[in-house]
C-alpha cells in the first residue's frame, strides 16, 4: 500500500502481519527473566482483541527467508493465546517490523525496548548483563554504558543472580 503524507520528510518502515507459529522464538533472548503472569498475558490478549495490537513485535531475518522475535515477547505470547483460545477460527497475525542485526544485536534491542518501557526488574537487569557478558563477552563499562549506570552497580546485579531462585522471585 502506498500512501503520500504532508507530514514533512518521511522514512519508509515496512510492517508485516505474521502468524505467532511463524515466528522463531527463543526465550533465552527475552531480555526479561521474568515473564507475564497468565493473567497479565490473558488481560493483554483481551486488550488487542478489543483495540488492536498498538506496538509492532520487532523480527530478524534469518536464515532460509525465515524470522526470529527480537522484541514483543508478550504480545507474541498474547496473539498465539488468541489464536488458541479466544479466536481459533479466524486467527490473528501479529503486525512485525523486520530488521537486518546479528543475536547479539537483536539482544541489545530487546533490551533496549524493555528499558525504554521501564519493564524490568533488577533481576530482569541482573539476568540480562550477565547474558550480555556470558554470551557476547562484553565487558562491565560497555554493559552500564547500555544501561546508563555505574560499573559498581552492576556488581549488585551480579549478587542477585546469585541469589536463590525463591529470594530472586521476592526481589
Amino acid at each position: 500500500m502506498s500512501m503520500k503524507l504532508n507530514a514533512g520528510e518521511v522514512g519508509r518502515q515496512d510492517l508485516f502481519s505474521i502468524l505467532p507459529e511463524c515466528i522463531i522464538r527463543d526465550d533465552a533472548d527475552n531480555s526479561r527473566s521474568t515473564t507475564h503472569t497468565p493473567a497479565e498475558g490473558e488481560a493483554l490478549a483481551r486488550s488487542i482483541l478489543k483495540h488492536g495490537q498498538q506496538t509492532s513485535c520487532v523480527v530478524r531475518r534469518i536464515e532460509l527467508d525465515k524470522v526470529q522475535l527480537v522484541s514483543g515477547f508478550g504480545r507474541n505470547s498474547a496473539v498465539a493465546y488468541i489464536n488458541a483460545h479466544l479466536n481459533p477460527k479466524s486467527p490473528v497475525k501479529l503486525k512485525c517490523m523486520v530488521v537486518d542485526c546479528s543475536a547479539e544485536e537483536a539482544y541489545e534491542r530487546s533490551i533496549a525496548e524493555n528499558l525504554d518501557r521501564a519493564e524490568t526488574t533488577p533481576i530482569d537487569d541482573a539476568h540480562a548483563q550477565r547474558r550480555l557478558r556470558e554470551v557476547y563477552g562484553w565487558d562491565d563499562e560497555r554493559i552500564a554504558a547500555l544501561y546508563d549506570c555505574s560499573v559498581s552497580y552492576l556488581h549488585t546485579g551480579r549478587k542477585l543472580t546469585r541469589l536463590e531462585k525463591p529470594l530472586q522471585d521476592a526481589v
